[in-house]
């Protein structure tokens, strides 16, 4: 979760912030290495002391291989329930564009670090990532800007990657998988509840969607909705509705008190529960754990 990190052998150390600022940050000068050794050999003498308590990790600011690509792109985005959203939405076959620009505001622009452990487990890393509009930018490195070399992939490429992977069974576990459409109608719910809220009192009694969904608190409301998602007639109904919503808020905008909300995305999401899905199914071998770790400000321009 997003601001939640596992790695707290690094995080006493390394510090995290996204890059807002226009200067530098100063920090703690990293060992200098003359060539990358993931087992600690060309390491200065006064740090193999302290390697060897770290497992001999390794941030040299090089490119990262596209097996710490793929582990980077099964990590998610920094928001909660990411898998979960990223498995629904890849369920639903679409296209490759529209798979990238799914991804590009489910990541939105942020940074992530992870703790990388090679597959034959010899070699421990620190990779740095950096999602914005364009896709990700990794590097070994403890930085979210090295100095060194760099991987990028755009979005269409990272979601022609994360495609393949759930279709193998080798992008999460099975239980995200199993709880993807449970959160993809709960998110819906959420927004339509909120939706709701913010129309005008006057125009309340029009809403499509009956005012005795809305009795009692929040929860039971968007439970109340949630669970009359699993109807086909229901859903079909709120698809009808919300496009009539929409076509009389193009035509007066007072319908809504805030006009944050996006109603053609969320009428998108319902038709999308009409896409009959893909069944991932998870190969039992598969592991993944990832291993956030925190990252320095450093600011150094790709």
């Amino acid at each position: 979760e997003k601001g939640k990190y596992l790695d707290k052998e690094i995080a006493d150390e390394l510090v995290f912030a996204k890059p807002e600022q226009k200067e530098p940050v100063e920090v703690d000068p990293i060992p200098k290495v003359e060539q990358l050794s993931f087992f600690g050999e060309n390491e200065p003498t006064e740090h193999k002391s302290k390697a060897k308590s770290k497992k001999k990790i390794a941030f040299s600011n090089i490119a990262p291989d596209d097996k710490m690509i793929d582990h980077i792109l099964r990590g998610g985005s920094n928001e909660p329930k990411s898998l979960e959203r990223i498995v629904s939405h890849f369920q639903k076959g679409k296209s490759l564009a529209e798979n990238a620009d799914f991804l590009r505001r489910e990541f939105g622009e942020d940074g992530r670090g992870f703790r990388y452990v090679s597959p034959d487990h010899l070699s421990v890393s620190l990779l740095a990532a950096w999602f914005d509009k364009d896709g990700i930018t990794a590097a070994v490195s403890n930085t979210v800007f090295p100095e060194g070399e760099n991987t990028h992939i755009t979005w269409e490429q990272a979601a022609k990657r994360i495609n393949e992977m759930p279709e193998k069974g080798e992008y999460c576990s099975q239980d995200i998988i199993d709880r993807a459409a449970d959160v993809n109608m709960k998110d819906i719910s959420q927004s339509l509840w909120f939706l709701h809220q913010e129309v005008n009192e006057k125009y309340r009694d029009d809403f499509f969607i009956p005012k005795e969904m809305f009795d009692g608190g929040a929860p039971d409301s968007m439970a109340a909705i949630k669970a009359a998602l699993t109807d086909k007639n229901t859903v079909q109904n709120y698809i009808d509705g919300l496009t009539d919503f929409i076509r009389q808020y193009e035509e007066n905008r007072d319908i809504l008190n805030f006009h944050f909300h996006k109603p053609k995305e969320i009428l998108q999401k319902l038709k999308d529960l009409q896409i009959e899905r893909k069944d991932f199914i998870t190969r039992s071998d598969f592991e993944y754990t990832p291993v956030f770790s925190l990252l320095r400000t450093k600011r150094i321009s790709f």
